[in-house]
């Protein structure tokens, strides 16, 4: 298990029914292992990460809805005003309750910088481009042992694949799966950028007096 916090100042996410972000889109990143691939989830505890929410600002294009809302607390597609002040937030996992994504989210803020000796989050946190970083790994030895594990987990992943699918799907998709397929094409064919993006690395690039990246796919 692994979670961040940003140091307690990278907040995107605003309690429900709250206008200010106040904690960050903190990630709750498992993992088992399997006698295949492992089982890994890794999800932001707000409805989508923000690099997300970056990259649609880079493109200049709308998100879509249910992902934002404006300084006013009002939903918005505009993927700006977590850029720009007063900043909005991003509505934290859940839907209708969200009270679930941002109370596990609050929970992973206060083991990340309670256990690490790091700030939680908090309107008074200077800006670091830092994060606060907590592991937990466990020895499945030590419980009930590895090949009762190996086997009970390989089983709830094959027994998942199995199941009867409804019409039109292809396949049954696990966790880890689409990250996995996206990591082969990519070490194939490189890394597709947008132009924005594109823009900001060779800017950086500039400042810090190094050659830019070389570039070989763009979009």
């Amino acid at each position: 298990m692994a979670s961040v916090n940003n140091h307690g100042f990278g907040r995107g996410v605003a309690p429900p029914g709250g206008t200010e972000a106040r904690i960050g889109t903190n990630p709750l990143c498992l993992g088992a292992p399997s006698k295949g691939d492992p089982l890994v989830l890794d999800i932001g505890t707000s409805v989508v990460a923000e690099g997300k929410v970056r990259v649609a600002f880079n493109k200049g294009q709308k998100v879509p809805e249910g992902w934002l809302l404006d300084p006013q607390g009002q939903p918005t597609t505009d993927p700006g005003v977590l850029y720009k002040e007063p900043r909005g937030s991003i509505l934290p996992l859940g839907g209708n309750q969200a009270y679930k994504g941002f109370g596990i989210g609050m929970l992973l803020d206060a083991f990340v910088g309670g256990l690490s000796g790091a700030p939680c989050s908090a309107p008074s946190r200077p800006n670091l481009s830092a994060n606060a970083v907590f592991f937990l790994v466990m020895d499945i030895s030590q419980f009930a042992g590895r090949d009762h594990f190996l086997h009970e987990a390989t089983g709830l992943a094959e027994n998942l694949r199995a199941c009867p699918k409804a019409a039109g799907v292809k396949e049954i998709t696990l966790p880890g799966d689409p990250e996995r397929r996206t990591r082969r094409q990519r070490m194939a064919d490189g890394v597709v950028l947008d132009d924005g993006t594109w823009g900001q690395l060779s800017t950086l690039a500039h400042k810090l007096r190094v050659p830019p990246p070389t570039i070989e796919f763009q979009a």
